[in-house]
């Protein structure tokens, strides 16, 4: 994943709808967009929420690893995302709070005049997860519906299980 690439590729049908859905949960969490786009942005909001209610310091703490300006918040982004997933454990609850990483970023940088950002978070965030490969091998982002069909105001064992 190169930055600044002016490089026509055709992304992978995972890698366009982890845009969608990137961009969806940015737009949420901005306060705008209030309509999920779809039933998996609807999980993923849900646990985007939960993330945050459950864990209120780690993307707090996962943000103040960033060195953020303009010119590193994208090398800053792959350090974060690689240490994540620094253990060779993938699963849909990290790629969940991976989704609610980059909202928290791309807040942090609509706040702090960094809006610009908002599309290459959005692209960063979805390339990432599309070349892990992992997503794919589920059969695709309907995945995240099946493994979180229960979350809901009384499912509270998610996390435990997943991160």
């Amino acid at each position: 994943m190169a930055e600044g690439s002016d490089e026509q590729t055709t992304d992978s049908p995972v890698c366009e709808e982890g845009k969608i859905l990137a961009k969806d949960l940015i737009n949420y969490k901005l306060g705008k967009n209030l309509s999920p786009v779809n039933a998996t942005a609807r999980t993923l909001r849900k646990l985007s929420d939960d993330v945050e209610l459950r864990n209120p310091d780690l993307l707090a703490q996962m943000c103040s690893k960033l060195n953020f300006s303009k010119e590193t918040v994208y090398s800053s982004f792959c350090e974060v995302a690689k240490e994540m997933f620094s253990d060779g454990v993938i699963n849909w609850g990290r790629i969940a709070v991976l989704f609610a990483f980059a909202a928290q970023v791309a807040k942090y940088c609509n706040e702090n005049n960094m809006g610009d950002q908002m599309d290459d978070i959005i692209e960063w965030t979805a390339r990432y997860v599309s070349e892990m490969g992992w997503i794919e091998q589920q059969g695709g982002w309907n995945g995240l519906n099946r493994c979180f069909r229960d979350i809901g105001e009384s499912n509270t064992s998610w996390w435990s299980r997943w991160w």
